[in-house]
Formats: C-alpha cells, sequence, structure tokens
C-alpha cells in the first residue's frame, strides 16, 4: 500500500494529498464550502493519483465528507476509510465521550503515536485551532479548542458596523498605526499570548511536564512564533490519516 489519496476537510479548505512512502508526493487544496461529487472528482483528476491502494477521509464537515467520499469510490479507489474514534488509532483514548472527537483531532493523535517515552502537545492551528494532550505512555487525556487567529478578525468585521475584513499578516512594531494594523497587531500578539497560556497551563499536569509541542496546520507558523521550541510538522495529519487506513480495524 504505497500509494494513498489522504482528504483531509476542514471548514475552510480541504486538501487532498497523494502519499507515496509516508510522504506528501502532490497536494491539491479547494475551498470546503460548497463541495459536491462533481467538484471532488476534478480535484482528485488535479492530483492524478494513478493506481493508489485506497483512501482516508478526516472531515469535520459531514456534507463535504460525503461528497468526497463518492467521488473517491466512483475514481476506482477502495478501501475508503473514514477517520473514527473506534479505529487503531496507536493511541489510547481517555476520554469521556470519544465519539465527540473531531475526526482531524483523531488524526493528529495517530500522527505522533511513534513518539512514546515522551509527553506531546499537537497544537492543529486553522480556523479553528485544537490543542491536544497525549502522556508518555501514548494516552490522549484532553486538550483545549480556541478561535484560530483569521477568526479573531473576522469576529470584529461580523460583530461591528465599520471594523473591515482583513487576511492575517505581521505587524511591524509595537503599535498599530491604521485601523488595520490595530487589528492586526491585537490578532497576532492576542493569539501568541492564547497560545502560550493554554500551553503552559496543560505542561503544568505531572502527566505532561516536558513535553514535546508539535505545531501543525495552515498557522503553524504563527505557533511557532509564540513558542520557538514548538516542532513544526506540516504533514503530521496526513501521515496519521495513513497509519490510520494501514492498522485497520481495531483488534
Amino acid at each position: 500500500m504505497n500509494r494513498i489519496v489522504a482528504v483531509n476537510i476542514g471548514n475552510t479548505n480541504t486538501t487532498a494529498a497523494l502519499m507515496a512512502g509516508g510522504r506528501v508526493a502532490r497536494r491539491v487544496v479547494v475551498p470546503t464550502r460548497g463541495a459536491t461529487a462533481a467538484l471532488a472528482g476534478r480535484a482528485l483528476a488535479k492530483l492524478r493519483p494513478g493506481p493508489a491502494a485506497g483512501a482516508v477521509v478526516a472531515s469535520v464537515v459531514p456534507r463535504a465528507g460525503r461528497a468526497w467520499r463518492r467521488a473517491l469510490a466512483a475514481a476506482g479507489l477502495a478501501p475508503v476509510v473514514g477517520v473514527r474514534h473506534d479505529l487503531d488509532l496507536g493511541i489510547r483514548l481517555d476520554y469521556p465521550r470519544p465519539e465527540t472527537l473531531g475526526a482531524d483531532r483523531l488524526a493528529n493523535l495517530a500522527g505522533v503515536a511513534g513518539l512514546r517515552g515522551r509527553a506531546v502537545i499537537v497544537i492543529d492551528a486553522g480556523t479553528a485551532t485544537t490543542i491536544d494532550a497525549v502522556t508518555a505512555e501514548g494516552v490522549f487525556i484532553g486538550g483545549a479548542i480556541a478561535p484560530g487567529p483569521a477568526m479573531m478578525l473576522d469576529y470584529l468585521a461580523d460583530r461591528t458596523a465599520r471594523l473591515p475584513r482583513l487576511a492575517m499578516r505581521p505587524v511591524r512594531g509595537p503599535v498599530g498605526r491604521s485601523t488595520g494594523e490595530a487589528m492586526r497587531l491585537a490578532a497576532d500578539a492576542g493569539y501568541a499570548g492564547m497560545i502560550r497560556g493554554i500551553a503552559g497551563r496543560m505542561v503544568s499536569d505531572r502527566r505532561l511536564r516536558g513535553a514535546l509541542l508539535v505545531a501543525t496546520g495552515g498557522a503553524a507558523a504563527l505557533v511557532r512564533r509564540a513558542i520557538p521550541s514548538a516542532r513544526v510538522d506540516r504533514d503530521l495529519t496526513f501521515r496519521g490519516m495513513v497509519s490510520i487506513l494501514r492498522a485497520g480495524p481495531r483488534g
């Protein structure tokens, strides 16, 4: 099973990746909103999967997930596996209702399953930011869910009459010299402080002392700026998805 198609469906964007030898060989990014089987099929054609041995889908948007699974099946990829809590993740879930965990979080947990012997905190910074804690024994004990950096700016635009809708960009200097700079400065500094605060609270737990921090997702670079010791792993989610497909059902 050397070539696998992995599809990570987020709230804003969907990334389809062709995995070969455990690495991302090619990727295609499309908007999640308005996903249909036909649109997903066109994205798959751009990915050029060839004789892939199967596909795995991690979706936090159920309707889009169904569309992609139909497209993958129509492309002749089999099996098509959806990431679920009851599959073999390589991590034990010590969590009251594991069925409520998002597929992206489960895939990230599977992605760090091989890092036994040291606690790990995974920070996935996208539209939302998920922060998940795994003990050195490979046990997921919980986490946090927070806004992503862009969501902070979107909220200001949505809830006020005159503040503009902006894309996230770094601001140089200690103060904002325009309305846009003022908004971006607050989002940048506020996001960094939030991440440091949550991670600091988690590592105060004796089970997580000395934890390795791993950042992934579209805003992973902002996490690294906030916590320079964090390791950036852009493809963590995809590698976790592949390991879930290869492991098969839990024995």
